[in-house]
């Protein structure tokens, strides 16, 4: 909790500005995975969240490009291009919240 408190404490784009949810019951609520992104001017946050007992893969495209921090723990980084699919795994009953 201090962490997450700490992260929306710390990024703005958590506080304030657009939001949305990624609604595709094929690609990710019927895997049990929920994603949704915050942004502020030129920050993007994507929040990955897993509620099942087993880890999953989910196919993401991003908007923006940027090179791509996680939060939580630090691993997982990568680069994306504007437009770009990339790969992400979120571990089960877990989440991950990836920053540029």
């Amino acid at each position: 909790m201090r962490a997450l408190a700490r992260l929306r404490r710390d990024n703005l784009e958590f506080q304030t500005g657009d939001h949305f949810f990624y609604n595709d019951w094929d690609q990710y609520q019927s895997r049990g995975v929920l994603l949704f992104s915050r942004s502020n001017a030129n920050r993007f946050s994507l929040v990955a969240l897993n509620f099942t007992n087993t880890d999953q893969t989910v196919r993401f495209t991003f908007p923006k490009a940027g090179a791509f921090q996680e939060m939580l723990h630090g691993q997982d980084n990568f680069q994306a291009a504007a437009g770009q699919e990339q790969w992400l795994t979120v571990p089960s009953n877990y989440g991950r919240i990836w920053t540029a």
